[in-house]
């Protein structure tokens, strides 16, 4: 799946992290893409597989908040999404975000395994 806006039209695209795989050779299995939209300070992530690596992807888990927050909003963690996680929006004008991403697959050019990844203090605006 190629990175696709599903946060909606007034967010920009800032930057996608990698989800890696934690056994050797730690190929990329997913990103989290984060948005930002500046004229009302929310900020958005997704989670997608990364489709030349991985095929079958399933249990795709989006997560974010504000840095310094305990709580984290998620989107795919009772679910089996195959393809992406999220929306997921949060306020943070004046902070930064933590992002997370969970990718189980079972097939491609991989194998089968599993990445979990999470960034924090990502785009402070």
């Amino acid at each position: 799946m190629s990175r696709v806006n599903y946060c909606g039209s007034s967010y920009g695209f800032l930057k996608s992290w990698a989800i890696k795989d934690g056994w050797y050779p730690n190929p990329t299995v997913g990103y989290i893409d984060v948005y930002y939209n500046s004229s009302n300070g929310n900020n958005c992530v997704i989670t997608r597989a990364n489709d030349s690596e991985v095929g079958g992807a399933n249990h795709i888990v989006a997560g974010l908040r504000k840095s310094g927050s305990s709580t984290w909003k998620l989107d795919g963690t009772n679910s089996n999404y195959t393809s992406y996680a999220g929306p997921l929006y949060v306020y943070a004008a004046g902070s930064c975000i933590d992002i997370y991403g969970e990718l189980n697959y079972t097939n491609g050019g991989t194998g089968a395994g599993a990445g979990r990844t999470v960034y924090e203090d990502v785009h402070c605006g």
